[in-house]
């Protein structure tokens, strides 16, 4: 019996010294700037207009990561942006804060990775309930209108990603050319003529209540805005 008892304390001495193992091992990775990279599956869908990743996982899965999906406002106003490789999907991108913006203190701005070239904003909407700290960003997917590209679909998350893409079906097919159809049929009912002289921010919080408008008419869930 005393044995007995003494292999069990043994294996649970033993057990929280794991544990507690692995948690100063991620802090201590952390502390010394050495993020943990999180893992996301995806699956790569092409048509005549559109191509990109769209993550398999859940909205919850994601959000357990740190993760989610948006997408970049105001592209329009940065046309030479469109034929940058540097934001093809896949890429990594820059968020960088503009706290000092005149329109929008809490205003994201979406940069290449080496930071040359702006491509838009982060949703007015999505960053106004977003917290301080540091974010990534990745590319995930493009929809063009013959040399301009009309939406840009991206990755946010607080530590590095890395797209592990999943393999072809019949399936998968038909789920990513749903996701896909009800995403042009958003960007076909947003997408009208914009003043020359609109301000971008602006134009950004009126696509921002855009969406919701169309959400709150259940066109699509909020999943499927945020999978473009």
């Amino acid at each position: 019996m005393a044995t007995a008892r003494k292999w069990r304390w043994n294996f649970v001495r033993r057990t929280r010294q794991g544990l507690v193992k692995n948690c100063r091992r991620v802090l201590k990775n952390r502390e010394g700037g050495r993020a943990v990279v999180q893992e996301v599956e995806v699956y790569w869908h092409e048509d005549e207009v559109w191509r990109g990743y769209l993550p398999t996982e859940s909205r919850s899965s994601l959000q357990d990561k740190h993760i989610f999906k948006t997408y970049v406002a105001g592209i329009r106003y940065f046309p030479e942006a469109d034929n940058d490789p540097s934001f093809a999907p896949g890429s990594p991108l820059r968020l960088i804060p503009e706290p000092d913006n005149a329109y929008d203190p809490n205003a994201v701005a979406v940069w290449n990775e080496e930071s040359t070239q702006q491509a838009g904003h982060l949703p007015a909407h999505i960053v106004e309930g977003l917290d301080t700290r540091e974010r990534r960003g990745i590319a995930l997917s493009e929809q063009r209108d013959g040399d301009c590209r009309v939406t840009l679909g991206i990755l946010v998350s607080r530590d590095p990603v890395t797209l592990r893409r999943v393999g072809d079906s019949d399936e998968r097919q038909a789920w990513a050319a749903r996701i896909v159809a009800r995403i042009k049929a958003v960007v076909a009912e947003l997408h009208e003529p914009i003043e020359a002289t609109g301000d971008p921010l602006k134009q950004m919080w009126r696509m921002a209540e855009d969406l919701l408008r169309l959400q709150g008419r259940s066109v699509l869930g909020r999943d499927d805005l945020r999978a473009g």
